[in-house]
């Protein structure tokens, strides 16, 4: 997160009120200048499952995030971007699929598109026409199809391909790359659920 403190509270908002309540929550806060700092405050002396890291990443997203996966305990690291959030089940429905499907890696589920405070559309991920044979083929010769706020994957599977690059040339692009080194090692569970929503603003 960075200076997004008041949408950050929503985040962990959501996350406090999933119906699966076995998870920790690690924020890495890149010295935001706002009101963040009490923010985390307040929910870390609430819940001992929250904890947060500051970190400068120099503009360098994937390296927050690779900062996240590092201190994590659990063997699946759910991403949140700090303007975006979880519908109650999001954390019980993925888990459900992750147990049942022992052969997938990743796991990537719909969102509600949030512009002006209202749902503009749903996001479905996954290739469009279908049940793509070839994953890696699609999102390299067609298009990125994940969403990093609606992506879960197995830590251990991060940790074989190297997590997120911290290349400054892939900045923004980052999961997009993430997602290309993961086609080729696992299976990716497309879950046509809403579990959240990806907020787009003026911020």
């Amino acid at each position: 997160t960075y200076n997004q403190a008041d949408y950050l509270a929503l985040a962990l908002r959501s996350v406090r009120e999933q119906t699966a309540q076995d998870y920790e929550v690690i924020v890495v806060n890149n010295h935001s200048t706002d009101h963040t700092a009490r923010v985390l405050e307040e929910f870390e002396r609430e819940d001992q499952r929250v904890r947060s890291i500051t970190f400068s990443n120099n503009g360098v997203i994937g390296a927050s995030r690779n900062m996240g996966i590092q201190a994590s305990r659990g063997q699946c690291i759910a991403f949140l971007d700090s303007d975006d959030v979880w519908y109650t089940q999001k954390l019980e429905r993925v888990a459900e699929v992750l147990h049942s499907n022992p052969d997938v890696g990743v796991v990537c589920h719909d969102e509600d598109r949030i512009q002006e405070g209202k749902i503009a559309r749903r996001l479905r991920y996954g290739p469009t026409n279908g049940r793509h044979p070839d994953l890696y083929h699609y999102l390299l010769f067609e298009k990125n199809c994940l969403s990093t706020s609606a992506t879960v994957v197995r830590k251990g599977i991060l940790e074989e391909i190297g997590r997120f690059s911290e290349d400054p040339n892939f900045v923004t692009v980052e999961d997009y790359d993430l997602w290309l080194r993961l086609a080729p090692v696992t299976s990716v569970y497309f879950l046509h659920e809403a579990l959240g929503q990806f907020r787009v603003h003026g911020a």
